[in-house]
């Protein structure tokens, strides 16, 4: 797999028109590190992502409201797997091409084999703007939903809408 850098991304984004507003700050690893940073004002669409796999090995990234707590009991039955479990980080470089602290959906630009499966949940899809690390824990780019469904159909991905766990 060839993995996309951030400025590729970013340029990419231009290229397919989609419109989206990035910045720069120190590395962040969790939610909480990423609250003490101030990047974009409204705390609404900003988000968690999880990488998760299960037995027959499905890959499955879901992207919630960032105080969201994923029951992964409940996941598991929505998604119609067994059980799941957190992806490894050589998992996060293989499918998404990000090291821990940087997945992202925009890392599906790196899923050309559409081997993971996109979960949105539903309080962030009814958000104006969502937040992202374009595959780079040391910035965060602003894109609006209907920004992000264009990238998601560019990298034919589908966009399954999650009820909150």
């Amino acid at each position: 797999m060839k993995i996309t850098t951030a400025q590729e991304l970013l340029t990419q984004l231009e290229t397919w028109n989609v419109s989206h507003v990035t910045k720069s700050h120190k590395p962040v690893f969790t939610v909480e590190e990423s609250k003490e940073i101030e990047h974009f004002g409204s705390p609404e669409g900003h988000c968690k992502n999880l990488l998760l796999r299960d037995k027959k090995k499905r890959m499955y990234l879901v992207t919630v409201q960032q105080d969201v707590q994923v029951d992964l009991k409940a996941l598991a039955e929505i998604v119609k797997s067994k059980r799941l479990s957190f992806a490894s980080p050589d998992r996060l470089m293989q499918y998404l091409g990000v090291i821990p602290g940087a997945v992202s959906p925009l890392a599906l630009i790196n899923d050309t084999g559409i081997e993971v499966e996109f979960w949105l949940g539903k309080t962030l899809a009814a958000s104006e703007y969502m937040y992202f690390h374009p595959l780079d824990n040391s910035m965060t780019t602003e894109i609006t939903f209907q920004g992000f469904m264009s990238f998601l159909a560019k990298t034919k991905h589908a966009s399954n809408i999650l009820e909150e766990l």
